[in-house]
């Protein structure tokens, strides 16, 4: 997911704004600059969206179902505690 919101974001955001802000805006290598930064900007603000969002205690119980799954062998039982 984080690779195809960096590629759409510098892709089909970033470079196209740069050619806006460069060629159409008449700000030439300013504007090609300005809209390579925005195209950069913009993913760090979606995954930092993306980071608020996540229900971390859900990715815990998959990754604690897959730790048991492939790793051979129970977590919960080596250090005494009770599965749920």
């Amino acid at each position: 997911m984080v690779a195809y919101i960096n590629l759409g974001c510098y892709y089909i955001f970033g470079h196209p704004l740069g050619y806006l802000l460069g060629y159409t805006a008449k700000l030439g290598v300013t504007g090609l600059w300005g809209g390579m930064i925005c195209g950069t900007a913009l993913p760090t603000l979606l995954l930092l969206f993306v980071l608020y969002k996540t229900n971390w205690n859900n990715e815990m119980e998959q990754v604690t179902k897959r730790m048991r799954k492939w790793g051979g062998q129970d977590i919960t039982a080596e250090n005494g505690a009770q599965t749920t």
